[in-house]
């Protein structure tokens, strides 16, 4: 059992899954854009002729890809953190492996780097220009953290958070469907030398048409959104750390603009988020539900900053999360 838990307080999965699940949101978001989604309506070959373009091992070395590199950016964040705010005694949503468990900073620095390593190599399997996605995710990490350690300069901090878990992630998703010259390579190839080419020459005319528009495709209305309420649920976590952090002298959002404050530009960011995506939400009357609860309870959260309701809501939105991850994976295998 302590081995488990120290195991937990180093990769802490439930935050290292945040840039998982923004790059499941940006891939599927990706994959329903207007042109896919006029062609599927008219053939439902189609669609699983695109969920075909990337075999399994692609999908699961994406995952693992982008999930070893929040365990690297979560790990370099202990480490650091470790010599000042989580020094002072109060305890966060995890506790910190080299203060409580006898973890050695060497330990940790090689699990950074070793974790950091591996993410770029098993991302050159999926395409180069998703491992230069990778590279910079690193590159991000390090700078918040470690130097010139943004999270101490807020408001840098929540644009540079933010931009690390969900903005490049999500790009990162948009890049494994759109933005790789291999699969379409490879798609060029099926088409040509598999059962897809005798089902019609209609398909060949789909596929260049796709080719061309992806171009001029990207979702920018879901990336603002989800940008925007991820920047939301990242105030959040600053205000986890409100005590540490303000009695250590790390300046982060939650520091500079206090509890309520906080609390009250997450709810607007949030709100802000939800009202981009609007015509999208409208569509989904569970999206719709979940999103009014999150607002009703930023709401109660504004009124009443307790530090134990604002972990559940966090909590509550990252088992969304995972809950994303899992029916994409689902879906993936029940097609391959």
């Amino acid at each position: 059992m302590p081995v488990l838990k120290r195991l937990y307080n180093l990769v802490r999965p439930m935050f290292s899954l945040i840039p998982v699940g923004s790059f499941v949101i940006g891939l599927i978001m990706s994959l329903f854009n207007p042109v896919s989604w006029s062609l599927y309506r008219h053939s439902p070959l189609f669609i699983y002729f695109i969920l075909s373009i990337l075999s399994l091992p692609v999908l699961l070395f994406s995952y693992f890809s982008i999930f070893l590199l929040g365990v690297s950016g979560s790990c370099l964040n202990s480490l650091v953190d470790a010599k000042d705010s989580d020094l002072r005694g109060f305890r966060k949503d995890y506790q910190n492996p080299i203060i409580y468990h006898g973890v050695s900073p060497l330990q940790v620095k090689i699990i950074v780097i070793s974790s950091a390593v591996a993410s770029f190599v098993i991302s050159l399997y999926v395409s180069i220009l998703f491992a230069v996605m990778i590279l910079i995710g690193n590159l991000i990490s390090i700078s918040y953290s470690y130097y010139p350690r943004m999270k101490m300069r807020a408001p840098f901090d929540v644009v540079w958070n933010t931009f690390g878990l969900f903005t490049l992630p999500f790009i990162a998703g948009w890049v494994v469907y759109f933005g790789s010259w291999e699969i379409f390579f490879w798609s060029f190839l099926v088409n040509r030398f598999s059962l897809y080419y005798f089902i019609g020459g209609w398909l060949d005319g789909l596929l260049m048409y796709l080719l061309l528009m992806r171009v001029y495709w990207f979702p920018y209305i879901e990336l603002i959104g989800g940008t925007l309420i991820g920047g939301a649920f990242y105030v959040l976590t600053a205000v986890l750390d409100y005590e540490g952090d303000k009695e250590s002298g790390v300046k982060t959002i939650g520091v500079l603009l206090g509890k309520r404050f906080s609390l009250l530009s997450s709810l607007v960011l949030y709100v802000s988020g939800i009202l981009i995506m609007i015509d999208h939400l409208l569509f989904d009357w569970g999206t719709i539900i979940f999103a009014s609860m999150v607002t009703i309870f930023m709401v109660y959260l504004v009124i009443k900053p307790e530090k134990t309701s604002v972990w559940n809501l966090v909590k509550l939105a990252l088992i969304t999360t995972l809950v994303l991850i899992v029916i994409e994976i689902i879906l993936r295998v029940s097609i391959s």
